[in-house]
């Protein structure tokens, strides 16, 4: 498969997450580095599904899928999230860079994605059987990738990060900004 491998020199989602209290959040409350986990996930899996579609879906496949009535994005849109997800993301390392006088913290940090051993086959099978799609193609698209994805072996995939995290004024609720150095692919 042609993978499009692109970089992310700043990627930034902003969350909202009712707190625990307290005047100052801190770059490594649990809290925070729980909500910066979610987040890395989200990048990745969304970084990671338009990746797979740009390289499985070239004109020839949408082509051939087209004649079937079958739009290819719409086949392999979520294919990473679903089957070649990270199972979690741990933050370590953490360090506060600087902190400004309305009290937003500004970190940075390691990011590590790890994805464990799973029944790769029954996940690519399950993903395609929820296609509209005919029978005989669903079939064929699990046979493939299911030989495709054969070599997965449980791995890590390590990047920095920057976040920010900040209270809102009622001190009842914060917001996380995070930006990924480079968001790993498989």
């Amino acid at each position: 498969m042609n993978r499009f491998i692109k970089k992310i020199s700043a990627l930034v989602i902003t969350i909202f997450l009712v707190s625990c209290g307290g005047s100052v959040m801190k770059c490594n409350d649990p809290e925070v580095t729980d909500l910066v986990s979610e987040i890395a996930i989200d990048i990745y899996n969304q970084e990671n599904d338009q990746i797979f579609v740009q390289g499985a879906c070239n004109a020839f496949t949408n082509s051939m899928l087209a004649l079937q009535g079958v739009d290819c994005s719409a086949l392999q849109g979520s294919f990473v999230s679903q089957v070649l997800f990270p199972d979690s993301v741990i933050v370590s390392a953490v360090r506060t860079t600087s902190t400004t006088e309305s009290g937003i913290q500004n970190c940075a940090a390691n990011i590590e994605f790890v994805f464990n051993e799973r029944d790769m086959a029954g996940l690519i099978k399950n993903y395609y059987s929820k296609a509209s799609a005919s029978n005989e193609l669903k079939a064929s698209m699990t046979e493939s990738m299911t030989t495709a994805m054969a070599a997965f072996t449980p791995t890590t995939e390590t990047t920095s990060g920057v976040y920010d995290v900040q209270l809102t004024d009622d001190g009842d609720n914060f917001y996380v900004n995070l930006e990924l150095a480079e968001v790993p692919q498989l």
